[in-house]
C-alpha cells in the first residue's frame, strides 16, 4: 500500500506579493503536519521560488506542494513553475550552482536547505523544484 498523497495548487500572483502569498499558504497546508524546521526551511525556499518565478519568468506562475505522509516522516516537494525558458543552464554543470551561473546566491540556499532539488523543461516552460524530509 502507498502511503497517503495529497496535492495543493495556488496561482501566484504576478507582483511583489507572491512570495509573501505563499509563504502564508503553505502554512496553511503544512500547520498539523510537518516539524518547525521543515516549515522555516521550506519557507524561505518557498520565497527563494515564488521570487525567480515573479522577477525572471513569464506568467503565468503556479505552485504545487506535493505532501507524502508514512508512519515515519513526512516528505515534501515543492514545484513552482512558470511559461519564462528557465535560466541559462548551459554556463554551469549540470548540479553545480554557482552565484555566477544564476546571478545571486538564491538556488545556492535552495541547494543547502532542501533534501533534493532540480528544474525541467515542459512543454510551456519549466519547473524549478525542492524536496524535504522530517521525521
Amino acid at each position: 500500500m502507498s502511503p497517503p498523497k495529497a496535492v495543493h495548487r495556488l496561482a501566484l500572483r504576478d507582483d511583489a506579493e507572491a512570495p509573501s502569498e505563499l509563504r502564508e499558504w503553505i502554512a496553511k497546508r503544512l500547520m498539523e503536519h510537518e516539524s518547525e524546521l521543515i516549515g522555516h526551511d521550506l519557507a524561505l525556499v518557498a520565497s527563494e521560488l515564488a521570487s525567480n518565478a515573479v522577477v525572471h519568468g513569464i506568467a503565468p506562475a503556479h505552485a504545487c506542494l506535493i505532501k507524502v505522509e508514512s508512519p515515519d516522516s513526512v516528505r515534501v516537494r515543492l514545484e513552482i513553475s512558470d511559461s519564462g525558458p528557465g535560466f541559462d543552464w548551459t554556463r554551469a554543470p549540470v548540479g553545480e550552482v554557482t552565484d555566477l551561473a544564476c546571478g545571486g546566491c538564491g538556488l545556492m540556499i535552495v541547494a543547502a536547505l532542501s533534501r533534493a532539488w532540480g528544474w525541467r523543461r515542459v512543454h510551456q516552460g519549466h519547473v524549478v523544484w525542492a524536496e524535504f524530509v522530517s521525521g
